[in-house]
């Protein structure tokens, strides 16, 4: 039996670095990654839940981490009917070492909800945490609608140490779209961001008002968009009315209600540039929403990153989806507006250190941007200068096979040793959809690139998704490290995961909030500088601050892009001239194939090992 048991732990280390519940696949590793301080999984029946997933995070002041996200309510069955519903909001606190200490769960039966951000307040108020999304109100009636009521952007303020709800307030839509002649919109709203202006304490909220009422919201951070939103909304509530509100009963729940005069500004049905407000010949309108908001701190300024998309068929005149970056300023108005021209779809936005510029992260394909890529979904990360919201740069970041995606959700700027950094949370996997349940014998779908997509290890990449976790240079958009891990069950088995959020910690590392099979994964990676292994090129200092990196190499195709566009929502006319960055093949070929080969090998003899065991017992 020792035999057998050392040699288990020999054929795991040949097929990845596995420890502590987790699966790293080297084949992939770039540069010198962050190590691994632990991979714990909160589980959805640890919440007393089901399909427990995460979204988001934030680090705490006493080293802890807060993830939110939906669950399904035990004992509830699912429905796809509108009062049959079965999904809801939560909010976990862990400990430095990834325990859970406690959960907040919003829940209405026959509805849906979901929390899909959070932030830590500031130390004079005790630190609470303010979390963030949509949730059921009897109290909001649409009666144009005709509804018992609608769902409503929610904000929760909770206690830090116990994570008691402190109070919630809600923020109901107007029915004025109806005097406005868009008789397509209903009362539901939601809140997608949250963020915390540290200078004065002021909570920036961002999402959107007034959807189509079919609208919902998915279950995770990819699926977690308002696929029916409407009018982008964006507003700055001030810290006294957050320290000082007074809640009162509501249905036996704290409520408190915001005044005008508690708003420093509310942009309600923020108008955006080139969004056109049409609808299509089946009702549907132009969507829009507020993704991402972010404070620039000692400014009182703010950067919005909103999304668009003209839901009309395209044989009735429909453009692409339009991301928008904005600079609010203290006042509510618009610094500027810049109308990506290299953005699939945006997912969240960063300021640097020092506020002199802001990097977009999502997601597209090259051939929907213009970009030379794999042809597949990559992660896109977007440079714009803080001052005039000009474009400096467009990569594209993800596998060489076209039907392995990469997904980029959220999006962090560091500074530490290697000086200025973008790090990114992302999934990497095959999906469903590529690899349909098709004959094998059908060669005209089961090409040699779809194959090396969709067969199981060693064999191919496989259908399962993985914990993607990036690091770019902000000087060029070039990769400075990257990792791809796994969480792994007790009984060994290896799940399905996309880290959907980067939480900073205020150790110098940070934690990956993961969407596991089985609940909530938090992978604790520091330092964020490098591990010791692998040799990342030192950066050198430029004007700026930033950094040059480590070129492309093992497992990804990359490619770049000189942008020149737009200031003040207008695009500043020439084309953006794309350069293949070198690919596996050619950069680190020779090390990715032994390390490809050697974890065929390994999986091969853990199978056969397995088997063995199998009959032993």
């Amino acid at each position: 039996m020792p035999l057998i048991q050392f040699s288990l732990l020999a054929v795991l280390a040949l097929a990845g670095t596995a420890r502590a519940g987790f699966l790293n696949e080297p084949e992939f590793t770039k540069g010198a990654p962050p190590t691994v301080d632990f991979y714990e999984l909160i589980s959805s029946s640890e919440i007393g839940a089901y399909a427990a997933h995460a979204n988001h995070g934030v680090g705490t002041f006493d080293g802890s981490v807060i993830a939110t996200g939906t669950y399904g309510a035990e004992g509830v069955p699912d429905s796809d009917e509108p009062d049959k519903l079965n999904q809801n909001g939560f909010v976990v606190k862990a400990d430095s070492k990834g325990k859970k200490v406690w959960q907040f769960r919003h829940e209405t039966p026959g509805r849906y909800g979901s929390v899909l951000a959070a932030v830590e307040g500031p130390e004079s108020d005790g630190y609470p945490i303010y979390a963030a999304g949509i949730a059921w109100v009897t109290s909001a009636k649409d009666t144009e609608k005709k509804q018992a009521g609608s769902y409503d952007r929610v904000l929760y303020k909770l206690n830090a140490k116990t994570g008691a709800l402190i109070w919630q307030a809600t923020f109901p839509d107007s029915q004025d779209y109806v005097k406005a002649g868009v008789e397509h919109r209903s009362m539901n709203g939601v809140i997608e961001f949250v963020d915390l202006d540290r200078t004065n304490g002021d909570l920036l909220l961002s999402g959107s008002t007034n959807w189509f009422p079919g609208g919902n919201i998915g279950e995770f951070k990819s699926g977690g968009k308002p696929d029916l939103g409407a009018p982008c909304w964006a507003a700055k509530i001030k810290a006294a009315a957050l320290e000082k509100a007074v809640p009162v009963a509501v249905a036996g729940i704290p409520t408190v209600t915001f005044a005008a005069t508690d708003f420093a500004w509310n942009n309600e049905g923020m108008v955006l540039p080139a969004v056109p407000n049409v609808c299509s010949s089946d009702g549907e309108c132009t969507l829009a929403s507020g993704t991402s908001i972010r404070a620039i701190p000692g400014t009182g300024e703010a950067v919005l990153l909103s999304r668009a998309q003209d839901t009309r068929p395209k044989n009735e005149g429909a453009g692409a989806a339009v991301v928008t970056a904005t600079r609010i300023k203290a006042d509510g108005t618009v610094n500027w507006h810049t109308v990506l021209s290299k953005q699939g779809q945006g997912a969240d936005i960063a300021v640097s250190p020092k506020h002199d510029y802001i990097v977009v992260g999502g997601l597209g394909t090259s051939t929907d941007v213009g970009m030379v890529g794999s042809g597949g979904t990559q992660g896109m990360f977007t440079r714009l200068d803080a001052a005039t919201g000009k474009e400096a740069w467009a990569v594209l970041h993800g596998h060489d096979n076209m039907y392995v995606g990469v997904e980029c959700w959220g999006v962090q700027i560091v500074a530490d040793k290697l000086g200025e950094g973008v790090v990114a949370a992302c999934g990497m996997g095959a999906e469903v959809f590529s690899c349909k349940d098709i004959p094998l014998n059908d060669t005209t779908y089961w090409t040699a690139t779809r194959k090396a997509a969709c067969d199981d290890p060693p064999n191919g990449f496989g259908m399962r998704w993985r914990n993607y976790n990036v690091r770019v240079d902000p000087s060029d958009g070039k990769i400075v490290w990257q990792r791809v891990d796994s969480y792994m069950s007790n009984e060994g088995v290896t799940e399905n995961g996309a880290t959907e959020y980067i939480a900073l910690m205020r150790d110098g590392g940070a934690v990956a909030i993961n969407d596991n099979d089985s609940g909530i994964g938090l992978l604790k990676l520091m330092p964020l500088d490098g591990g010791v292994v692998g040799g990342g090129k030192p950066p050198s200092s430029t004007a700026a601050g930033t950094a040059s990196a480590v070129g492309s190499a093992g497992g990804s195709n990359s490619s770049s892009s000189a942008a020149g566009t737009t200031s003040a929502g207008t695009t500043a006319g020439a084309g953006i001239t794309t350069a293949t960055i070198a690919s596996t093949s050619s950069v680190a070929g020779a090390p990715a194939a032994a390390a490809a080969q050697a974890r065929s090998f390994a999986l091969q003899l853990l199978s056969t090992v397995a088997a063995s065991c199998a009959l032993l017992a």
